[in-house]
């Protein structure tokens, strides 16, 4: 008798007793997608089907064999929604959509790093799929299928979801086919008392345009200085927006103990520092959904274009400048000096640490992983996130500029973890957050413009180099008022400040630094103020507070199933209802 324990944290799993077994289902869109799967006898036997009834979606399916069982997972190509999955060390076979559910059904002794986590860890801030932070779990990658057989007890993976393109179409023409999608998904996913979870940015603006004036928003922050100077923006687009977001601030000076709750609430290490005051937002706000505007910059486009577009106009004869920057006043060196440095990222081949593409998909600091780790591991990540990227989507570009800027955005859309961690944050808070931008609608829409012209503008449009145009353009339209060529604060944090002088100054002290790292680097990362400062404090709090934490507790309010297989049929289950509801 073997024993599929289901654990959901997320607050809209939809649970259906079908006549050939039982199905978890989690979608932005899910009516089209209950109905397929309500008849189906397998995940299989319908994956040709899935696309076309999917925009952000997860499914499970658990059915009786004459073997044994089976259990089937699916999750779209373009999926906000993770899913982890592990042998517990009671035997019993788990799914579950929240990373600290995975952990706790392991003993502590069980719950070991790879190398490649700590790699990955280091380069991207966060494993790459299947590896996570523990060797015994596993994560599903977008767009697979995942299989287990009671008959031989193992598990097996197929991608059998990718990215395609619309059909190809101009500018102007995507930025209609934006317009259309995004009002179509808002209207279908948000309710009246759905909050727009609000900076004054083009994306979190663009999404509450399509929304009603009465419409709630809320917006999050922190009370360092330095933050403060990116809200301009923020008090453009409420204006113009007429709206007056609920403010939430968390103090500068408890940074550290909200960064405990963080990783205390994911299980894992938070990849961006921002985590930090949205899970610290969460706990003070109602329950609820909240609309979120992530993944629209590596769809439409990233910083740093713009630099690299003249690079590659340039070509050759950057290197000329150099005569003209010895005596030329002002910036003029800084700016030479920057664009010779895109002209060798654009010459690199895409897969390599040195390239655009790898700059644009994560920020990565390969030298020092690699004086941590070595160069080999260092490549392999690299190479291993890239082909992740590209096997998932369809890559069109012709052209050097192209093949480095379309590689970058696809692989930093898909390979990203962020709008799942921010999930999995508003899942321990009874919250569910909405990405449209994650959508495969939106996916599509970015992918049917030519790729040298997806991101940044091309020369006919020259002086105007500004990423994510279309988005900009889009609301210049909608919202004539509201400033597209003002440049918002990115919202990070100050960091080296907090670690040098300020709340997270003594974190070293209070959580020992990772054994991994070399007397060598300590200095440079752990004494210090370096590039992987962050992910190694990161990584030492979730080390002593999670992974090596002997009594880890289930997320509250996490749905458990059981079901023993083989079984008897279920007991009929209204659609859509909870078992106990």
């Amino acid at each position: 008798m073997t024993h599929v324990r289901l654990l959901f944290a997320s607050p809209d799993v939809r649970r259906i007793d079908g006549s050939h077994g039982t199905w978890f289902v989690s979608a932005l869109v899910e009516e089209q997608l209950c109905r397929l799967v309500a008849d189906a006898r397998t995940i299989d036997a319908i994956a040709g089907e899935l696309a076309a009834v999917t925009e952000d979606a997860t499914v499970v399916h658990v059915s009786r064999t004459d073997r044994g069982g089976t259990v089937e997972a699916f999750r779209s190509v373009t999926s906000s929604r993770p899913l982890y999955y592990l042998t517990g060390s009671d035997g019993q076979v788990v799914i579950t959509d929240h990373y600290r559910n995975a952990l706790a059904q392991l003993d502590v002794n069980e719950r070991t790093t790879s190398r490649r986590a700590v790699a990955d860890h280091l380069l991207f801030r966060s494993p790459v799929a299947p590896t996570t932070y523990v060797e015994a779990v596993r994560q599903l990658g977008r767009g697979e299928l995942l299989r287990w057989d009671g008959g031989r007890a193992d598990w097996s993976r197929e991608l059998v979801d990718q990215l395609s393109a619309a059909a190809d179409c101009e500018p102007a023409t995507a930025r209609d086919r934006i317009d259309e999608s995004l009002s179509d998904i808002v209207d279908g996913a948000v309710t009246s008392t759905t909050r727009t979870m609000f900076s004054g940015g083009v994306d979190s603006t663009l999404l509450h345009s399509y929304r009603d004036e009465s419409a709630p928003a809320t917006h999050l922050a922190v009370d360092s200085p330095e933050f403060d100077r990116g809200t301009g923006a923020f008090e453009e687009a409420s204006s113009a927006l007429d709206v007056d977001p609920e403010q939430v601030s968390i103090r500068e000076s408890a940074f550290r103990e909200h960064l405990e709750r963080t990783v205390d609430a994911l299980g894992q290490p938070p990849r961006y520092n921002q985590t930090v005051f949205t899970d610290a937002g969460f706990r003070s706000l109602d329950r609820g959904r909240y609309l979120n505007g992530h993944g629209a910059d590596a769809l439409f486009g990233l910083q740093g274009l713009k630099g690299a577009r003249i690079a590659d106009w340039l070509g050759a004869t950057v290197p000329l400048l150099d005569s003209v920057a010895s005596v030329a006043p002002g910036q003029v060196p800084d700016s030479v000096t920057a664009l010779q440095r895109r002209r060798e990222q654009l010459r690199a081949p895409v897969s390599t640490p040195g390239s655009l593409a790898q700059d644009l998909a994560s920020a990565i600091h390969p030298e020092a992983v690699a004086a941590i780790l070595d160069s080999a591991i260092v490549t392999e990540r690299v190479n291993r996130r890239t082909e992740y990227g590209h096997r998932r989507a369809e890559l069109t570009a012709d052209s050097r500029f192209a093949r480095q800027v379309e590689s970058g955005h696809l692989v930093d859309f898909l390979a990203d973890d962020g709008v799942s961690q921010w999930r999995q944050i508003g899942a321990t808070h009874g919250q569910l957050v909405v990405a449209p931008f994650r959508s495969r609608r939106l996916a599509r829409c970015a992918l049917s413009v030519p790729p040298d012209r997806r991101y940044v503008r091309g020369v006919d449009d020259l002086p105007d180099l500004q990423p994510k145009y279309l988005l900009k353009s889009l609301l210049a339209e909608r919202l004539p008022s509201y400033p597209t060529g003002c440049r918002k604060g990115d919202g990070s944090l100050p960091i080296r400040r907090y670690v040098e002088s300020g709340p997270l100054s003594d974190v070293f002290d209070r959580y020992r630094p990772p054994t991994f790292v070399p007397p060598s680097a300590r200095h440079r990362h752990v004494d210090s103020f370096g590039p992987l400062t962050w992910p190694l404090l990161t990584f030492a709090v979730w080390r002593a507070r999670v992974r090596d934490e002997p009594e880890l507790p289930p997320v509250p309010g996490t749905e458990d199933h059981v079901i023993r297989l083989p079984r008897d049929p279920p007991s009929p289950v209204p659609d859509g209802q909870r078992p106990g509801a």
